[in-house]
């Protein structure tokens, strides 16, 4: 499916083409020893990558103005030196977009001096300064490792200057943030700080002391994630920030249960909505990534964002109907395959050996549900496996409904006598009565689903493992 993500390609590009309301443009100069007669680009972060904004040339004497008649969108740019195998040094563009630079190829930051742009100095020096609080963590770290070795004792006190270092940096942080109210550099840095987590308390006699405590951490962290984080402002978007922040809390923090992420991601869609690229860009990751991930049943968190954003014109950016015809389709196969939905009944499936059946004659606690081939080398091989599968789950009410994906006879009763499934339920269905294809999303074989007694999609595109493991935790639970 990665099909659709050269469009949302082009939807976060059009989020930086977005026209500024007017104002009088950006002038930066700059000024770099170590570089002459050369080009360089000014470049701006946008979700998770890099885009070229400007190219600028210097002069034999490293010299260069980067400029524009529109203001720039605020955010982290850079510039971007190619002759120096694309070293690049940052710039935070605030309110104030008319500066100078200086600096040396040397060491940018070190040598960095700004004029015309206290918030930029501000930034430059916040980055000098996290330098050496790593250093003075790193350097205390190493003698903590060599002392734990030899003197716990003293090295429970280098532990304890480590920790102390956490709070240097949260002074730090605030004494930036206040002297330099109401920037977006103050922004950047609230949205670094961690809400602090309390020390909870649990009573000696709970069961399970450690795992309540660790529950209470985890509710407090999720409920708080973005407690310093503004999902609707634009400046972070165009910042290496916005994009991990909320893929780490969708994939890392929240509950990898459909049902779970899509509430999830409809409350962050909700908190990015009162900024319009925001908004676009939460609603293109939830439709993107959703489309493209590997997970058992997240193909319904797909589903959900299409049908409640681009399906019903909420998405209003999005203008190409061939893409909106191509997503409506794909809504279209994968929505009678969503885990936990009754699968479709397929009719008038000829069986091997004579007459019709139909999937929902089928009677089985658990139906293994099997698209296949014979000309397919992947079936050939799962063939054997699923018959030993079928043999040892013979006599546990699980029963082996396989399906020719060809029309011709011929080949699907040869496969049957070479490689013994016979004792599967071996259906074909040449005239297309049941329109299986459409309705099981057959792109590949072999194909494999779960169904309960009730027809209902316990999992789907299982390999055997996968299946097995599935059949004996379900048969377990049953005993239980």
């Amino acid at each position: 499916m990665k099909r659709y993500s050269i469009l949302l390609l082009v939807i976060f590009l059009s989020f930086s083409r977005m026209a500024t309301a007017g104002g009088h443009g950006y002038k930066i100069k700059l000024k770099v020893k170590g570089i002459k007669d050369t080009t360089a680009y000014l470049g701006y972060y946008f979700a998770d990558k890099k885009f070229s904004k400007d190219t600028i040339h210097f002069n034999s004497n490293g010299e260069a103005v980067a400029e524009g008649k529109e203001p720039l969108e605020q955010g982290i740019y850079m510039f971007i030196f190619p002759s120096m195998k694309n070293v690049y040094f940052e710039v935070l563009i605030g309110k104030d977009q008319d500066f100078s630079l200086e600096t040396d190829t040397v060491d940018f930051l070190q040598n960095m001096v700004v004029k015309g742009n206290k918030e930029l100095s501000s930034f430059y020096d916040y980055q000098k300064k996290m330098i050496e609080f790593s250093k003075e963590r790193s350097k205390l770290s190493k003698k903590y490792r060599d002392l734990k070795k030899t003197d716990t004792a003293k090295a429970s006190a280098v532990k304890k200057d480590i920790e102390a270092i956490s709070d240097k940096v949260e002074v730090y942080w605030d004494k930036i943030i206040k002297d330099n109210p109401k920037t977006f550099l103050a922004t950047l840095i609230t949205a670094m700080k961690e809400p602090k987590m309390p020390k909870f308390k649990v009573p000696e006699d709970v069961h399970n002391k450690d795992s309540v405590l660790q529950t209470k951490r985890y509710y407090f962290t999720k409920n708080h994630f973005f407690d310093n984080f503004d999902l609707g402002d634009a400046r972070l978007l165009r910042s290496p920030m916005y994009d991990s922040k909320v893929k780490y809390y969708m994939t890392r923090i929240v509950i990898q249960d459909p049902d779970t992420v899509i509430k999830e991601g409809h409350k962050l869609i909700e908190a990015a909505s009162k900024n319009k690229e925001t908004f676009r860009y939460m609603v293109a990751y939830m439709l993107g990534y959703y489309e493209e991930t590997h997970l058992m049943g997240m193909d319904k968190v797909f589903v959900d964002i299409a049908e409640n954003y681009y399906l019903n014109g909420k998405a209003d950016w999005v203008t190409d109907s061939v893409w909106l015809g191509k997503v409506r389709d794909r809504v279209k196969k994968i929505k009678p395959n969503i885990i936990g939905y009754k699968a479709a009944d397929m009719q008038m499936m000829e069986l091997y050996g004579g007459g019709y059946t139909s999937l929902y004659k089928t009677k089985a606690d658990y139906l293994i549900l099997v698209f296949w081939s014979p000309d397919c080398g992947h079936c050939k091989k799962a063939a054997p496996k699923m018959v030993e599968l079928e043999k040892e789950y013979r006599d546990k009410s699980v029963k082996i409904f396989a399906v020719c994906t060809e029309v011709n006879k011929d080949p699907w009763t040869e496969f049957i006598k070479k490689y013994h499934t016979e004792h599967f339920i071996n259906v074909i269905d040449p005239y297309n009565y049941s329109k299986f294809r459409d309705k099981y999303d057959i792109y590949s074989t072999p194909t494999v689903y779960l169904l309960d007694k009730d027809k209902k999609i316990i999992a789907k595109r299982l390999d055997l493992e996968q299946l097995k493991e599935l059949l004996n935790r379900h048969l377990n639970e049953k005993k239980k």
